[in-house]
């Protein structure tokens, strides 16, 4: 009943139900990226063990793209790219298009910038949202 009295209301007012309807729909909570593991600022040993943290967004095997999905990248000593593009994969670009959410990955002694981003099926950049603030860390050799 309550929708039939918005749907007359509407076209009373000269609204279309298709704009009542739109007004209507939850919008999609902001999506957040980021690495857990290690803590900015650590100083640790290789190799490193790195876990991503993803609120409000799916993680789904490299292929097929679906609706607010992606994959993990892990960048090294390097930005992202623009939304859209293709995230490259060589030694600064690192795919995990298995879907994994914590990774060990060899790091040379010395200070390394890393970044999270998430890539859709075809490992495109889905959106600066879906970029992580940066993690500074020391890779100090093992004793």
């Amino acid at each position: 009943m309550r929708f039939l009295t918005v749907a007359v209301f509407a076209l009373l007012s000269g609204a279309t139900t298709s704009s009542i309807a739109a007004q209507a729909a939850p919008a999609q909570p902001t999506p957040a990226i980021g690495i857990l593991l290690p803590a900015n600022g650590a100083r640790i040993t290789s190799p490193v063990t790195v876990r991503f943290r993803l609120a409000n967004y799916g993680v789904a095997p490299a292929g097929p793209i679906i609706e607010r999905t992606g994959h993990f990248h892990l960048l090294i000593n390097t930005v992202a790219g623009a939304p859209g593009t293709i995230i490259p994969a060589d030694s600064q670009h690192i795919h995990y298009g298995k879907g994994q959410i914590e990774v060990s990955v060899p790091l040379p002694v010395g200070r390394h910038v890393l970044r999270a981003v998430l890539g859709d099926g075809t490992h495109k950049l889905i959106s600066t949202d879906l970029v992580s603030a940066p993690v500074t860390v020391i890779v100090v050799p093992r004793s």
